[in-house]
């Protein structure tokens, strides 16, 4: 039997999503723009690190979300480019866009989360 969905998230967890949004999201522009420079530029290893610190982190916050197990972190050991880290860092803005819109309602004017409890 398909378990029905969630339409309401803890405190904790609006908290999280509004934390790590907003810099997932500033990572893929500035990815977008390092792409129109030069696409198939190597990502460092040590910009692997940072970008993969920050998806783990959303990875967890997406944790009860049905696009978790899609979302996947840079490999080093692959030696990404930056189009393959705009891609992948894409795909989590995607998801906690859509977790955003899933657990938000408009009161007046205002987005809000819809709270449990």
């Amino acid at each position: 039997m398909v378990k029905p969905a969630r339409t309401h998230i803890t405190r904790s967890e609006a908290d999280e999503f509004d934390a790590i949004t907003p810099l997932v999201v500033q990572m893929h522009k500035d990815f977008q723009e390092l792409t129109k420079k030069k696409q198939d530029g190597a990502v460092s290893p040590s910009r692997i690190v940072m970008v993969n610190r920050l998806l783990e982190r959303a990875k967890q916050t997406l944790a009860r979300e049905s696009s978790s197990p899609l979302l996947d972190l840079l490999d080093a050991d692959l030696v990404p480019q930056n189009a393959d880290a705009m891609l992948v860092i894409g795909q989590y803005v995607a998801a906690l866009e859509g977790a955003r819109k899933r657990y938000q309602e408009d009161e007046f004017g205002t987005m809000s989360w819809k709270l449990k409890g």
